[in-house]
């Protein structure tokens, strides 16, 4: 019992120090370039990535089974005229056309060209945020690029994790619009 009551003011001062030293050191995170993102992520704070963001936030506000966005940029039994007026602002024609045509190159590959029900057939992720999940906090950016009308963005789950997509977004007169995407896995759409 006494060597109990003698170690535990020394574990307790350990696990204090542990815990001071876990809060101050920051934790490093890399970016496929090799720089450090830490500390240059933001939530979305310039035109460009506010417009993102509302459109991140679209998809994350549809209900589970009820993905219209996801049919609308693949294109899924011609759900982009159906769904033009809900969604079509938000995207380049340049941009929606090689998510759908990346989309039906998979079908044919996987399934003969046809839908079979069941089966995945296309994209097993989003196009738009890379994953099959949505940010459960939000989405954090940086801007890498800026040249007039076109800007690059990273956007990542948390602010000092590795980022999830590129966005090329870029101005029209109807605003700023979702022109390019490049996923971490490797996958782009009009990039």
């Amino acid at each position: 019992m006494d060597t109990a009551r003698t170690n535990r003011p020394i574990r307790s001062i350990v696990a204090a120090l542990s815990l001071v030293v876990a809060l101050v050191s920051p934790i490093p995170t890399f970016g496929a370039d090799g720089e450090s993102m830490a500390g240059q992520l933001h939530r979305a704070a310039s035109a460009p990535e506010r417009a993102l963001n509302v459109i991140l936030k679209v998809q994350a506000s549809e209900r589970p089974g009820n993905v219209h966005l996801f049919d609308f940029l693949t294109d899924y039994k011609g759900a982009r005229r159906t769904y033009e007026k809900m969604f079509g602002r938000y995207f380049s024609s340049a941009y929606l056309d090689a998510v759908a045509a990346y989309e039906r190159e998979l079908v044919v590959q996987n399934c003969g060209g046809e839908y079979v029900e069941g089966d995945m057939c296309g994209l097993e992720s989003s196009p738009l945020n890379c994953a099959q999940d949505d940010a459960p906090y939000g989405y954090w950016y940086r801007t890498e690029r800026s040249t007039g009308n076109s800007v690059i963005i990273v956007a990542a789950w948390e602010r000092s994790g590795p980022w999830i997509a590129r966005y090329r977004m870029s101005k029209e007169a109807r605003g700023w619009v979702v022109d390019g995407v490049e996923c971490h896995q490797g996958y782009h759409y009009n990039w």
